[in-house]
């Protein structure tokens, strides 16, 4: 059997597979988060739905409602009416919030999604565990009786460097 210039070739195979992204590297659709470039991190997360005792309710785009995790697992966002901030303490499931602030905003209840996502995230950021599910573009975070389903919107915008003048 005659081998082609680059046919059957393990030295070419091997590289072109590490160049285009990993061959054997490939997470799994559905892992779990792990600690450290596990895609959770550097991610501006766009609220979708959110899944609790009264049903799913879409979360429209207009709502504005995100979260942001830092490398140093620092966890911001804003619930559709009021920003908050947090730390996740990271564990082999998720994570659990600590240190939560959240700004008073005065909103009125809308019996709809800025209600289901104000809950959803508030279930979040009560201190129980929250676990992690990452499936491509799509993160699942659950937590007591609400999953909230949020979508990858692009990576987080680096703060603007002071330059001296």
């Amino acid at each position: 059997m005659r081998r082609g210039r680059w046919y059957g070739s393990s030295a070419f195979i091997l590289p072109l597979c590490m160049v285009l992204g990993g061959c054997a590297s490939q997470r799994p659709a559905d892992a779990t988060p792990g600690h450290g470039g596990d895609g959770l991190v550097g991610v501006h997360w766009r609220l979708r739905q959110v899944v609790g005792p009264a049903g799913t309710v879409a979360i429209p785009a207009s709502l504005d409602s995100y979260l942001e995790v830092t490398s140093q697992y620092t966890m911001s966002g804003e619930d559709g009416c009021a920003f908050f901030t947090a730390t996740a303490h990271r564990s082999a499931q998720g994570f659990t919030a600590s240190d939560v602030a959240i700004t008073a905003n005065g909103c009125l209840s809308d019996h709809g999604a800025r209600d289901a996502a104000r809950s959803g995230f508030s279930g979040i950021l009560n201190g129980q565990p929250t676990r992690a599910r990452l499936s491509g573009a799509q993160l699942r975070l659950t937590t007591g009786k609400y999953t909230l389903v949020l979508a990858a919107a692009g990576p987080l915008t680096p703060l603007p460097s002071a330059v001296p003048t």
